[in-house]
């Protein structure tokens, strides 16, 4: 009879031995840091020129702009100088309107009433003689002050009253003076039309009235031409 005994080896680690002196593994050490931080500063110039640079290309966009500014600006002031004379002229057209205004808007275009004088004239009636006076006439008086009591019918001049033309004429009968004295009324800007006389003569063997009358001329006969805004 055999007995066997079964034993258990164990094999322990190797011991580590470090045979280089500390100082080299510091000097190793220390390169890695040297290497780092070079690194770091590499990184750092390298950041620092990337901002330099774009600081360089923002200013000289400005510098750009700044340039392109001031060019558009003289531009623009020899644009101006260019455009002084057409201001200028139209400041004399603007001058010449306002003086065409004054001239001719407050003017009665005669032509145009001696026209519709001749249209509305009755067969009956012809004039002799007529005068146009300035103004609105003036409040006849008698030596005691108080107004005129003469045979002159007295008539309120109307407010805007610019003018008063006078006739002369002859006329077949007191009935036609008055058609003729109903025509005028109805010319526009003519007011009150009345005869101030009327007196009968003879043509040959005919009778006639010969009459003086006359008719006050309002704003409203004023032609207004260049007063009114251009559409």
């Amino acid at each position: 009879m055999t007995t066997q005994t079964t034993g258990t080896n164990v094999i322990a680690g190797k011991p580590s031995v470090n045979l280089l002196p500390p100082e080299i593994a510091e000097a190793a050490k220390f390169r890695r840091f040297q290497l780092a931080m070079a690194g770091l500063l590499v990184l750092a110039v390298a950041a620092v020129g990337v901002m330099y640079e774009n600081a360089h290309h923002s200013v000289q966009q400005a510098e750009n702009a700044k340039s392109a500014a001031v060019a558009e600006a003289a531009g623009l002031q020899g644009q101006v100088a260019q455009l002084q004379s057409v201001k200028s002229t139209y400041d004399q057209v603007a001058n010449y309107k306002s003086l065409q205004s004054e001239a001719l808007g407050s003017e009665i275009r005669w032509s145009f009433y001696l026209a519709d004088l001749s249209l509305r004239m009755p067969n009956s009636v012809w004039l002799t003689g007529m005068t146009v006076t300035q103004g609105a006439p003036e409040t006849a008086t008698s030596s005691t002050g108080a107004p005129d009591s003469g045979t002159t019918p007295a008539v309120i001049a109307p407010p805007d009253q610019v003018a008063t033309i006078s006739f002369t004429g002859v006329a077949l009968s007191h009935d036609d003076v008055a058609k003729w004295l109903n025509a005028m009324a109805g010319e526009k800007g003519w007011s009150d039309p009345y005869a101030t006389n009327i007196t009968e003569s003879t043509i040959g063997t005919q009778v006639v009235d010969d009459f003086t009358a006359s008719v006050a001329v309002t704003s409203q006969a004023l032609s207004n031409r260049f007063t009114q805004p251009e559409s």
